[in-house]
C-alpha cells in the first residue's frame, strides 16, 4: 500500500482515479459568463465549504471569480470561432472564407462592372476639313443619325477619317469582324498620347457614379468586344456596327465602350525579385475583370505587358499559354474586394524586377440596370494628329441606346460556400450537365437561375450543305437558260387624308425616299444621260454623235486626253491599296472637289467612279473597267506640301489624300464620275416642301445631279401625272419631275417616279424570297437572294451582272420578280451601277418605255438564282453533345417584377442568347472539346392577373375560418403573399408542371387557423372550372404569379354561380 499510494502522490497526473474525479467535477457546457462563474461558485462550494462560505458581491474573492470567468468567456468565444473558421461550412469571417475557397482551388468573383457602348451621333472637329459642298466643317458638329443636310452622312466620314488614323480609315478597319451577326469593324484614333480613358458622370441607383469612356478592340477568344490594355501611346479604339436596319439603328453607326467605375494605376519599383512575390492593391471594389500589369520605363511608357493566368505556380499548360510564355500573373482576391497580385517562382515564369504598374478599376459593387435616362448625352473631347501633322481637338457626342444589364454584386460568403464545393467537385471542367450547372452558375452573378441539359445529337456537317428543295432550311443554287430581263418604269402612287398634318405628309410620304430601292434605280440607270452630259459640258468627253443604234447613245464617251486623270497609289503592283491621289495629262498633282471648275469638281465623297485600267505587260494589252466609291478627301485631294512647298498628295502619314472603297491599280485613269447623290432634304428643301403642303400648293420635285439639290417647281399643272409615266428623254435636264404632290379636294397624291428590273423565268420559281438587309455570319455581306446573268468567254462560264432580287409582282397576267441593283453594304450605292449596261451590252437609254428584252425563246440567256434561306444552321457532326443551356437573367428577374407591378409599362424581354454568350464567354474554354453550347434564355410566362393571356387568368375565392378574427383585408394580403412565396423561382425548374392542389395544400398550410377553403376560378373566354388546376409551360419559361389583392374574393360558401368560370 505504501507504494501505492506513494506513486499516487508522485505521480498523481498519470493516476486514472485522479483525471476520473477531475472530469466529474468539470462542466464542460460552461462557456459564457455566467455558466462559467456559476460552475465555479459550485466547484468551490462542493470542495471548500468549510473554507470558504463569504459570497457577498463585495467580497474580493467573488470579485476574482468574475473577473476568472470573464476571461473563460472571452477564451471560449475565440477558441470557437477559430474551430468554426476552420470549416468553410461554418465559416463567418471573411478572410477565413477565401482562404478556404482558395484551399478548394476556387476564386471567388469580385464585383462586376456595367459594360456597354454609346452611340455616337455626332463629332466637331477645328480642323478646316472641306465639306461635300466645298465649305468648310471645322467648328461645326456634324451628326450621324437625324439632319437634314443632304451632305451630312459624307461630310460626318469626312470629319472622323480626319481623326482617324491614316492607315485606317472608314472603309479600312483594323479588323472586320460579325459579332452577334453584325458586320463591326475596328478603328483606332489618331489621337496624342496620355489619352488611355475619358471620365464621365451617370447614375446608379439613383446615386452619382463615375464611368469610364474606353477604348475598344476585339477580343479572339471570347468572340466578342474587349477593353485595349491601357497604354499612354496607344491608339484609342472605337468600333462601327451595321446592321443593315439604318442609321437610326441602336446597332449601327461608331460606337465607344463604357464602363462603371474608375480606372487607377499604382506603382512598385522591385529592385531585388523574389519567387512567388505578392503585390497587394488596397483599394475596394476592385472589380473583377479589370486588371493588367506592366513593366515601364522612366518615361512611362510600357516595355513589357504581363499576362493574367488563374494560377501562378501552375504549369503553363494548366494555364493554356502558348510555348515560352513566362511573364505571367495572377489575382487574388482579399476582403472588400481588395486584391493582390501574385508572380510565379522562377520554376514556372519569370520573377518582376524594375517599375511594376498594375492597372485596376474600382466599381460599384451592387447589382443594378443601367438604362440611357441614367447616361445623359456624354461629351469626349479628344486631342489628334492632322493629316498635316498639327494637333487639333475632336469633340464627340455620344448617347447610350440600350440597357446594360451585365453589372452584378461580388459573391456574398453564402455563395461560395456553396459554389466552392461544387466547383471542386467539377475539377474544373464541364463534362455533365451538373457541371455546366455549377461552372456557369458560378460564372457571373447576373445570373439568377440556371440549368443544363446535355443532350446527344448527330447533325449535318457544316461542311456539306442540308439540301432543303423549299429553301426554307438551306440556300439553293437554281440555274436555269430562258431569262428575260428589262426595266419597268414606274410611277407609285400614295394618297394622304385630310386629318394628316403637312409634317406628317413630309415624314409619312416624302422624308424617306430617298432610301428606296427603286429610286436608287432610277438615279444610277435613267440618270446615266445627264452624267454623260455633265462630262461632255466639262469637257471630259468629246461630244462626238454615235451614229450607231444602241439606246439613243448622244456621244461615243471618247475621253479627251486634256481630260485625263491617273490614280496613284505608292505601289504600281498592289492593287488593294484605297490611299491615293490624282494627277492630271501633265502629271500634276490634281485638286479635286467643288473648289474647282474641271471634271474632277464632281469627285465629292460618295460620288462613284468608273476606272479604266490598261495592262500593257500582255499582248494584246487587256483593259479592264472598276467601279469605286470616295470615301473621304484631305486637303481637296492634295494632301500636305513638301518642303518644296507643293502638294504631295499624301496625308502626313505617307499615305494617299483621297480615300476609296475599293482598291483601284496605280494608272488607271476615269472613265466617267456618276455624282454622289444626296441621302436627305436640305432644310430649306424640308421647310419649303412643308410650307406648300400647309398651303394646299400642287408642285413636282425633281433633281439635279450636278448641285446635288432638288428643283421644285411651284407652277407644276399636269392634269394626270399618273397616265403620263416617263417622257423617252427624261433625265433632270428638262422640267420632267420625280415627285408630283397633286391636290384636290383637301388631300394629296402623291406620285414616285421609279425604276425597277423585271426577271422572269418559265422554268424556275421560288415564293419563299429573302429581302431582310441582314448581315451575313461569314460573306459579312447584305443577305439578299441574287440572281447573277451568265455569258460565255470562249469555254470559260463568266459573270456579266448580278442583281438583288427585291420582290415578287402579281398584277393580273403580269406576274414576274423585281430586281435592284446591289448594295452590299447598304450605303444607298450600288456595286455598280452600269450592270444593266454591262447585262444588255448596249449603251445608252432605252428608245420606249419598258423595252430592252434581252431573251426570247429564240435567243435563250443562262443564269444563277442564288436563294437565301431564313434558317440556314446545321450542326457539326464531330460534336456528340449539345449542352441546351437554360438561364434566367437577374436584371431580366427585376424588371419584370416590376413590369407586373405596372413600376413599367413596357414588357421586357430577356437577354438574346448572344447576351447570354458573352456572360459566360471566360469559362466555356473549360468546357469538353465534344460538346457545344446552345444558350436558351428563359422568360417568364405571367399566370392568373391581367399581365397574364386571357386563358391563363383566374380569381381566387377563399372562405374565412369560422371563428377566425382576421381581417378581410389582412386574409387577403397573406394570401397573396401565400401565392408569391409559393411560385418563387427557387422553388420551380423551367417548364415545370403546375399543380393547383399543391399550391392549395401550400396555402392552407400557411393560412391554418384563418382560411377554411380555397379554389381558383378561371376568367378566360370559353374556360370551364378546373382548366387551370393543371399548366405545363414551355421548356424555356417559369411560372410566375402575376396576383394582387383585387384578384382574391372572400366569399361565404362555395356556389355554382360563385365557381362558374368568368364569374
Amino acid at each position: 500500500m505504501a507504494q501505492k499510494s506513494r506513486q499516487n502522490k508522485l505521480f498523481a497526473a498519470e493516476d486514472f482515479t485522479v483525471i476520473y474525479e477531475s472530469y466529474i467535477n468539470a462542466n464542460f457546457q460552461a462557456f459564457d459568463f455566467d455558466t462559467i462563474r456559476t460552475a465555479m461558485v459550485d466547484y468551490v462550494r462542493n470542495n471548500y465549504p468549510e473554507n470558504y462560505n463569504d459570497w457577498v458581491e463585495s467580497a474580493e474573492f467573488v470579485s476574482l471569480l468574475d473577473v476568472v470567468a470573464q476571461f473563460g468567456h472571452n477564451l471560449a468565444y475565440r477558441v470557437d470561432m477559430n474551430a468554426r473558421n476552420n470549416f468553410l461550412s461554418t465559416s463567418q469571417r471573411q478572410e477565413s472564407v477565401h482562404k478556404l475557397a482558395e484551399f478548394l482551388g476556387y476564386q471567388p468573383r469580385r464585383n462586376v462592372p456595367a459594360y456597354g457602348e454609346m452611340k455616337v451621333i455626332s463629332v466637331k472637329t477645328n480642323e478646316d476639313i472641306i465639306g461635300s459642298d466645298g465649305t468648310s466643317l471645322g467648328g461645326q458638329p456634324i451628326k450621324y443619325e437625324i439632319s437634314n443636310n443632304v451632305n451630312n452622312l459624307d461630310d460626318f466620314i469626312t470629319v472622323l477619317n480626319s481623326v482617324l488614323q491614316n492607315s485606317n480609315n472608314y472603309g479600312s478597319p483594323k479588323k472586320s469582324v460579325v459579332i452577334n451577326n453584325i458586320k463591326t469593324e475596328f478603328y483606332d484614333i489618331n489621337n496624342t498620347p496620355n489619352q488611355i480613358k475619358f471620365d464621365v458622370q451617370g447614375a446608379v441607383l439613383g446615386k452619382a457614379s463615375s464611368f469610364d469612356i474606353i477604348s475598344s478592340d476585339y477580343d479572339n477568344d471570347t468572340k466578342g468586344f474587349m477593353e485595349k490594355t491601357p497604354d499612354p501611346i496607344g491608339g484609342f479604339g472605337i468600333y462601327y456596327k451595321d446592321d443593315g436596319k439604318g442609321i437610326n439603328s441602336s446597332n449601327a453607326g461608331f460606337f465607344f465602350g463604357i464602363k462603371q467605375g474608375t480606372l487607377q494605376y499604382q506603382d512598385f519599383n522591385i529592385d531585388n525579385p523574389i519567387d512567388s512575390m505578392s503585390l497587394d492593391i488596397d483599394a475596394t471594389n476592385v472589380n473583377n475583370t479589370d486588371c493588367w500589369v506592366q513593366n515601364i520605363n522612366a518615361t512611362g511608357n510600357v516595355t513589357k505587358e504581363w499576362t493574367k493566368v488563374r494560377d501562378v505556380n501552375s504549369n503553363v499548360i494548366y494555364n493554356n499559354l502558348s510555348n515560352g510564355e513566362r511573364n505571367i500573373f495572377s489575382v487574388k482576391t482579399r476582403e472588400n474586394n481588395q486584391v493582390s497580385i501574385l508572380f510565379p517562382d522562377s520554376t514556372f515564369g519569370n520573377l518582376p524586377k524594375d517599375t511594376i504598374r498594375v492597372w485596376y478599376r474600382t466599381s460599384k459593387n451592387n447589382t443594378y440596370i443601367l438604362r440611357p435616362d441614367d447616361l445623359s448625352t456624354k461629351k469626349v473631347q479628344i486631342n489628334y494628329t492632322g493629316f498635316d501633322g498639327n494637333t487639333y481637338t475632336a469633340a464627340f457626342s455620344l448617347q447610350m441606346k440600350q440597357p446594360i444589364s451585365n453589372a452584378s454584386s461580388n459573391e456574398s460568403i453564402d455563395e461560395i460556400r456553396e459554389n466552392a464545393p461544387k466547383n471542386y467537385a467539377s475539377q474544373d471542367r464541364m463534362i455533365t450537365a451538373q457541371d455546366y450547372n455549377t461552372m456557369l452558375g458560378n460564372t457571373n452573378g447576373g445570373i439568377l437561375k440556371i440549368k443544363s441539359v446535355n443532350r446527344t445529337f448527330s447533325g449535318h456537317s457544316r461542311y456539306s450543305k442540308f439540301i432543303d428543295p423549299t429553301g426554307t432550311y438551306s440556300n439553293l443554287y437554281l440555274t436555269g437558260k430562258d431569262a428575260k430581263l428589262q426595266w419597268l418604269e414606274n410611277v407609285e402612287e400614295s394618297s394622304t387624308s385630310s386629318t394628316e398634318s403637312a409634317k406628317l405628309i413630309y415624314n409619312k410620304y416624302v422624308k424617306d425616299i430617298l432610301k428606296n430601292d427603286e429610286f436608287i434605280n432610277l438615279y444610277y440607270t435613267r440618270y446615266r444621260k445627264h452624267f454623260v452630259a455633265l462630262a461632255v459640258a466639262a469637257n471630259h468627253f468629246d461630244g462626238t454623235v454615235d451614229s450607231g443604234t444602241g439606246f439613243s447613245a448622244d456621244t461615243t464617251e471618247a475621253v479627251e486626253s486634256s481630260s485625263t486623270y491617273t490614280w496613284n497609289t505608292d505601289s504600281t503592283t498592289v492593287s488593294n491599296i484605297l490611299n491615293g491621289y490624282f494627277t492630271d495629262s501633265t502629271s500634276t498633282k490634281k485638286r479635286v472637289g467643288p473648289t474647282v471648275s474641271d471634271y474632277t469638281q464632281y469627285i465629292t465623297p460618295g460620288a462613284l467612279i468608273k476606272f479604266k485600267h490598261v495592262d500593257t505587260t500582255v499582248t494584246p494589252n487587256v483593259t479592264t473597267y472598276k467601279w469605286a466609291k470616295v470615301i473621304s478627301l484631305a486637303g481637296h485631294g492634295l494632301g500636305i506640301e513638301g518642303n518644296s512647298g507643293q502638294p504631295t498628295g499624301l496625308r502626313a502619314d505617307g499615305t494617299g489624300a483621297i480615300v476609296l472603297d475599293t482598291g483601284i491599280k496605280t494608272g488607271s485613269t476615269i472613265e466617267i464620275i456618276y455624282p454622289a447623290l444626296s441621302k436627305k432634304f436640305s432644310t430649306r428643301e424640308q421647310t419649303l416642301i412643308i410650307d406648300l403642303i400647309e398651303a394646299g400648293r400642287t408642285f413636282s420635285l425633281k433633281y439635279s445631279p450636278g448641285t446635288k439639290e432638288w428643283l421644285i417647281n411651284f407652277q407644276a399643272a399636269e392634269s394626270d401625272p399618273a397616265a403620263s409615266l416617263f417622257p423617252t428623254n427624261f433625265d433632270s435636264a428638262d422640267g420632267n419631275w420625280v415627285v408630283y404632290f397633286k391636290f384636290a379636294n383637301s388631300t394629296y397624291n402623291i406620285y414616285m417616279r421609279t425604276l425597277g428590273f423585271k426577271f422572269e423565268s418559265a422554268t424556275v420559281s421560288l415564293g419563299n424570297i429573302t429581302n431582310e438587309l441582314e448581315i451575313g455570319t461569314y460573306t459579312k455581306k447584305a443577305k439578299r437572294d441574287i440572281i447573277t446573268m451568265l455569258g460565255a468567254d470562249g469555254t470559260n462560264i463568266t459573270n456579266t451582272g448580278t442583281f438583288f432580287v427585291y420582290g415578287y409582282n402579281v398584277s393580273g397576267s403580269d406576274n414576274h420578280y423585281r430586281l435592284t441593283l446591289i448594295d452590299s453594304n447598304a450605303d444607298s450605292r450600288p456595286d455598280n451601277p452600269d450592270v444593266f449596261r454591262d447585262v444588255t451590252g448596249t449603251t445608252g437609254t432605252p428608245p420606249a418605255t419598258n423595252s430592252s428584252i434581252i431573251a426570247d425563246d429564240d435567243t435563250p440567256v443562262n443564269f444563277q438564282w442564288e436563294h437565301i434561306a431564313t434558317d440556314n444552321q446545321v450542326v457539326d457532326p464531330s460534336f456528340t453533345n449539345i449542352i441546351d443551356v437554360f438561364a434566367l437573367s437577374t436584371a431580366y428577374d427585376t424588371e419584370y417584377k416590376n413590369y407586373l407591378n405596372d413600376t413599367i409599362l413596357v414588357e421586357p424581354t430577356p437577354p438574346t442568347s448572344y447576351q447570354l454568350g458573352t456572360q459566360f464567354a471566360n469559362v466555356t474554354s473549360k468546357k469538353a472539346i465534344s460538346d457545344t453550347i446552345v444558350y436558351k434564355p428563359v422568360k417568364y410566362k405571367p399566370v392568373f392577373g391581367t399581365h397574364a393571356e386571357s386563358q391563363l387568368r383566374a380569381r381566387f375565392r377563399i372562405i374565412k375560418l369560422f371563428g377566425s378574427n382576421i381581417t378581410d383585408s389582412d386574409l387577403k394580403t397573406k394570401t397573396v403573399s401565400a401565392i408569391n412565396s409559393f411560385f418563387d423561382s427557387s422553388n420551380w425548374e423551367f417548364g415545370e408542371t403546375f399543380y393547383f392542389t399543391e399550391l392549395a395544400a401550400y396555402v392552407h398550410k400557411e393560412l391554418a387557423g384563418v382560411l377554411s377553403s380555397f379554389v381558383i376560378v378561371p376568367q378566360g373566354a370559353g374556360s370551364v372550372f378546373g382548366d387551370l388546376f393543371e399548366y405545363t409551360p414551355n421548356a424555356d419559361e417559369l411560372i410566375i404569379p402575376d396576383v394582387d389583392v383585387d384578384d382574391i374574393d372572400i366569399i361565404e360558401n362555395i356556389t355554382d354561380a360563385n365557381i362558374k368560370a368568368g364569374s
